[in-house]
């Protein structure tokens, strides 16, 4: 029987919610591993007090104090307490406070009548680490405008300028450029020719007959022939650090080359390696989204690439007819479609044509006017149950002349789409300086959060998780801004969404920043972010445009159990920057004075981290030129992707084991065995290490048969170090029964 409750009295203010929600998570935790039963069983046991100091330690923030009482047959009993040593000490400090919150269980130690009780636990007190290797796919370069509105007849791009990108990994898997071809102002009905080096190194030529047709913009004397290819880039011509692009395009004499062919678009993808320090037990999981590519005109001419192979041929790159394309009003979608996910409501709901173009309706609510050629990718995927999600982000890799999207989270609780992201202004939520969001292109953006609820100057408060165990949804849609007549090309492709959680008592708190695009070359946020007990690393992901060319980051002390004082601004990175990259904060902060968040701890002989709150600041540097990205006013992004974890390894924590039985030997015993076949359902041992895997008492047809088994295998392997350092820690005791109440207090620190 469990019965939870929490008491607050009616004092001067409400105590927040959320440390109710912090007693209530602890003793569930501690009841379900069995801690509460031992607590019961034996309060006054040095080894318990140990486990259970040591754990709330770890699991109460540090603004709050603690205690812990037993309460059995009407006696109450302190347990453990950051702060008093004595129930009347305890008494006299919560009648003084302005509030506090407390939870409670009712515990039961004997399960048969009296007899005798076994008990065996383990504890697992290493703060245990591993590499765990992680694949990026990002997008190095992105150009998403005609070239010649730029430069009017250059035959490179630049002209004679190289494009710099970076790729923050030596192992790189894989690479691929995306070209467009538009004939500009004459139907010649081919397109160009251009010449590529890579760091200095000439690779190759496009040729003419590389080229894939896709449509024709218009009609007549100035209709416009598209065309698309994609080309495989040798690994071996990249390199770790900054690479450098240049296209010469091949002049095909008389005329100025951009005139005849144009290009509309042009991207860089890169595929790497890199690994990091995460706690044993994180699982981090990839769920890949669909490729989707093509082009709608508002009720009128679609095209796609079957990317899917909707027609059943096997062939996912051929370009099929989907005329005439769905026409869909921009208020209308944003105000009937976001409040449902029904697939049947209305034709045109983009959720029902994941992976076909359609057109957005000119003068239906996109800045200036504007329609839109739009395709849409839904994604449903599954979590386990049971999990704590830490991370969530999708990551884009958006093609072709793409200049808008939007990001949105299905909330399964409530029945609605959720915006986690809109290119420009939407919702009361400011996402752009720009009032059209031009070019505010998403690489990585957290989808863990409803964003509209991150308050990037409050490390304590956690906004409203729409990651969930169990079912999910995510729905990415992206368009061409389209003032006339050139309804164009748009694409998702080796997009994925990244998920991080895990079943044990691990940690990672994660602290995003919020997605915004700056008006000009240049953008600065800051966030807030704290550091508990026992936190062993702090990273700091990068979330930025793709057209990024430099970031800065730079952290401060508020406060911290090392230092109370506040520091200044300490930089920890000054470089180009690749989306999807990260930096360890701790290593950099041990590496160069001043230590503003870590110390040197000299009985452990390492440098550990201070508890305490802090704040981070991102500078992010565009492009130098418009013609980098296609960007008007070289426009600056940061992305909630941008975000600070702190990772907490599966610190102290206890496998318990009971057994009850008439012999205290038996109970001893069948405590013992049932510890080591918990402890390797856990993970926390290899059967390898205990020669041999334990009985199991459901081989067995009764206790007593199991019991001479237990006693058998503990005997035949008594200088085993693993049972031997379990058969330390094991005991009995009379199994009287005994109920009582465990309470855990909760209060604000003065």
């Amino acid at each position: 029987v469990t019965v939870a409750q929490v008491s607050v009295p009616p004092k001067s203010e409400p105590m927040e919610l959320e440390a109710n929600d912090i007693a209530e998570n602890i003793l569930s935790k501690l009841e379900q591993d069995g801690t509460l039963k031992v607590i019961a069983l034996e309060p006054r046991k040095s080894a318990t007090r140990e486990y259970i100091e040591e754990y709330l330690d770890r699991n109460v923030p540090i603004e709050f104090g603690y205690a812990m009482v037993i309460e059995i047959e009407g006696e109450k009993e302190l347990v453990a307490s950051d702060t008093v040593s004595s129930m009347s000490e305890l008494e006299s400090l919560l009648s003084g406070v302005p509030n506090y919150a407390s939870a409670v269980r009712h515990v039961t130690t004997a399960e048969k009548g009296t007899g005798w009780v076994g008990r065996a636990w383990f504890k697992v007190e290493e703060a245990a680490f591993m590499e765990q290797e992680r694949t990026v796919t990002t997008t190095a370069v992105n150009f998403h405008n005609w070239l010649s509105n730029f430069y009017n007849g250059p035959t490179e791009w630049g002209p004679g300028e190289v494009i710099g990108f970076y790729i923050p990994s030596d192992e790189i898997l894989s690479s691929k450029m995306i070209l467009g071809c538009g004939e500009f102002r004459y139907n010649l009905g081919s397109p160009y020719e251009v010449d590529v080096q890579i760091n200095g190194q000439y690779w190759g030529r496009v040729n003419r007959g590389d080229w894939t047709y896709l449509y024709t913009i218009g009609g007549g004397y100035y209709g416009r022939m598209m065309w698309i290819d994609f080309e495989d880039v040798p690994e071996n011509l990249l390199r770790s650090g900054r690479n450098e692009l240049f296209l010469d395009f091949r002049n095909p004499g008389d005329y100025d080359y951009m005139y005849y062919n144009n290009m509309p678009w042009f991207s860089l993808i890169v595929t790497y390696n890199h690994t990091m320090l995460v706690p044993v037990g994180l699982v981090h999981r990839i769920i890949r989204l669909p490729d989707a590519e093509g082009f709608a005109v508002a009720g009128s001419s679609c095209k796609y690439k079957d990317t899917m192979d909707r027609d059943g041929d096997g062939n996912t790159d051929e370009i099929l007819d989907c005329s005439a394309a769905d026409s869909v009003r921009w208020n209308r979608w944003i105000g009937d479609l976001a409040s449902t996910h029904r697939e049947t409501e209305y034709p045109s709901d983009p959720n029902s044509r994941s992976g076909i173009p359609f057109g957005i309706s000119q003068n239906s609510g996109l800045p200036d006017g504007d329609g839109g050629s739009a395709i849409t990718v839904v994604k449903e995927f599954e979590l386990p149950d049971n999990v704590k999600i830490f991370d969530a982000v999708i990551v884009l890799n958006i093609l072709g002349a793409t200049d808008n999207a939007r990001v949105e989270v299905y909330d399964y609780s409530k029945d609605e789409w959720v915006t986690v992201f809109n290119s420009f202004n939407l919702g009361g939520v400011s996402y752009s300086a720009r009032g059209d969001g031009y070019g505010n292109l998403p690489t990585v953006v957290s989808i863990r959060v409803d964003p509209k609820n991150i308050n990037p100057n409050d490390p304590d408060h956690m906004p409203t998780e729409l990651i969930r165990p169990g079912k999910n949804k995510v729905r990415v849609t992206i368009w061409d801004f389209v003032p006339s007549t050139d309804w164009d090309w748009v694409g998702i492709v080796d997009s994925y969404i990244s998920v991080s959680y895990s079943s044990l008592p691990i940690d990672w708190q994660t602290f995003e920043f919020q997605n915004y695009q700056s008006g000009g070359n240049s953008v600065v946020k800051k966030r807030k972010f704290k550091i508990g007990r026992d936190a062993e690393l702090v990273y700091f992901f990068f979330g930025v445009g793709s057209d990024t060319r430099k970031a800065k980051v730079w952290v401060r002390r508020i406060s911290s159990a090392c230092d109370s004082s506040s520091s200044s601004w300490k930089l920890f990175y000054d470089e180009r920057v690749s989306p999807g990259q990260f930096i360890n904060l701790k290593k950099e902060d041990t590496e160069s004075s001043p230590h503003i968040m870590t110390e040197y701890d000299p009985q452990s002989g390492e440098w550990v981290l201070c508890p305490g709150t802090y704040e981070a600041k991102i500078a992010v540097y565009g492009p130098n030129e418009e013609w980098e990205s296609g960007d008007w006013n070289r426009n600056a992004e940061v992305y909630s992707g941008s975000r600070v974890v702190v990772l907490y390894p599966e610190f102290i924590r206890n496998v318990w084991a009971m057994a009850y039985s008439d012999s205290p030997t038996k109970a001893k015993a069948m405590a013992v065995v049932l510890l080591l076949n918990r402890m390797i359902s856990e993970g926390v041992v290899d059967p390898s290490d205990l020669d041999g895997e334990p009985p199991k008492p459901e081989d067995y047809d009764d206790q007593d048969s199991f019991a001479q088994a237990c006693i058998d295998y503990l005997d035949e392997r008594e200088n085993n170090s693993v049972i031997m350092r379990v058969m330390e820690q094991a005991s009995y005791t009379s199994s009287e029964p005994k109920t009582g109440f465990v309470y855990l207090y909760l209060w604000r620190r003065m």
